[in-house]
């Protein structure tokens, strides 16, 4: 982690090094970081994680860090179930913004353009990047950073 962002709240995994979510309190952003391999189960809960904190710090503005990512079985499924039903229903505000950090490995990278691809396609806001300092810039200079529809 860079020194931008200094952490307040966490979730993680029962698995250490799996992933975590934070909420970076000083530039106001959710970030879900990634460490290894992730499988349908993880990623539902780490996206459950993400919506949580976001709604508990009227935040909409969340860095996925990818840079771990490893998809396994059952994963791309997990995420169109989510990205398809869940999110709808648990989570809509139209000016959230999603940055995705790329992931080091190709299959991750095909994962993480995938999350876009159907993010986009849904109308949301989500681009990829190459470094988290990149996406951190993006998401901190867009507008409209707290909730509407709490």
């Amino acid at each position: 982690m860079s020194d931008v962002g200094e952490t307040h709240d966490r979730e993680s995994s029962d698995e250490d090094d799996a992933w975590h979510v934070d909420y970076l309190d000083d530039i106001g952003i959710v970030e879900t970081t990634y460490g290894s391999a992730v499988n349908g189960e993880i990623a539902l809960a780490s996206s459950a994680a993400r919506i949580k904190l976001g709604k508990d710090k009227a935040c909409n503005r969340f860095l996925i860090n990818g840079g771990g990512i490893v998809t396994a079985d059952g994963s791309t499924e997990a995420i169109f179930e989510r990205m398809t039903k869940t999110y709808h229903v648990e989570y809509t505000d139209p000016d959230s913004r999603f940055a995705v950090v790329n992931p080091r490995t190709e299959e991750g990278r095909w994962f993480a353009g995938f999350f876009e691809d159907l993010g986009l396609s849904r109308g949301w806001n989500v681009r990829r990047f190459e470094s988290r300092e990149e996406a951190i810039s993006w998401l901190t200079a867009c507008s409209g950073a707290i909730l509407q529809n709490l």
